[in-house]
């Protein structure tokens, strides 16, 4: 597994927030939704869901790349 590491600071980009709430409708639609309310099965299948959103999933927004296929091509 490919370990991917954020550089932040104190300023903020204007539509930060957009894309975090996008990003949380998207975990819940597609992985949260579909479970049970239980923190160890939750706990248990996000890390599968987050491999499978970075490694494979394709993203409109990426040009149908994945993030790590992006991060890759730097």
């Amino acid at each position: 597994m490919t370990s991917l590491n954020a550089a932040r600071d104190s300023r903020s980009v204007s539509n930060d927030n957009a894309h975090l709430e996008r990003f949380n409708r998207t975990i819940q639609g597609e992985c949260l939704g579909a479970l049970p309310k239980d923190t160890k099965i939750i706990n248990r299948n996000l890390p599968k869901y987050l491999r499978y959103y970075n490694e494979k999933r394709h993203h409109f927004g990426l040009n149908l790349q994945t993030p790590l296929q992006v991060v890759r091509s730097y």
